[in-house]
């Protein structure tokens, strides 16, 4: 049985680095992989592979185009799952959505309360590129609106986290 558990766990981080792999090349496909992993993981309940799998299928730039409402409930459902535990995925996520928001390929929602949830969090878990990724999102939320005594204290802390030479933001596609 924990056999069974570690091949399909196996299976699904697969499954997600394959639809992360798919990003920009083959949405199609891309997205197909996704649910696969999601599916999947939810089946096996897998909370953190689920959190994952929702954020290779979020990437996924035809996903927001061609699928925005399934796209929102599969946030919602990642949330639920993740509850308390994995701070940094949680932070990850909610700088997806926050982006999705802010740029509106996903609409209903604030943008700047999902950023700035998802930016105390990743403050929390100390982890850079979280931390730039919610920085990203963040100031995704921001641009336009807030005032700019808001906008260049995020403008600032990104270029100091992009000189300590540490990769972020790989994902949130636009």
């Amino acid at each position: 049985d924990q056999d069974a558990d570690r091949d399909e766990r196996a299976r699904v981080e697969l499954l997600t680095e394959l639809a992360e792999a798919l990003v920009y090349v083959d949405d199609t496909r891309g997205i197909e992989v996704a649910r696969e992993a999601v599916q999947r993981a939810r089946s096996a309940g897998l909370a953190a592979d689920l959190g994952r799998a929702v954020a290779a299928f979020a990437d996924q730039p035809q996903a927001l185009l061609d699928h925005p409402g399934e796209v929102a409930a599969l946030f919602d459902e990642a949330r639920v799952a993740l509850g308390e535990d994995h701070p940094e995925l949680r932070a990850r996520l909610l700088a997806f959505e926050a982006f999705a928001y802010a740029t509106y390929q996903l609409q209903g929602r604030d943008s700047l309360q999902l950023a700035d949830d998802a930016l105390a969090l990743a403050r929390r878990a100390d982890d850079p590129s979280t931390l730039g990724e919610a920085l990203f999102g963040a100031a995704a939320a921001r641009s336009g609106t807030a005032p700019v005594d808001e906008r260049v204290p995020l403008g600032e802390e990104l270029v100091v986290l992009g000189r300590t030479g540490r990769n972020f933001a790989a994902g949130m596609s636009g």
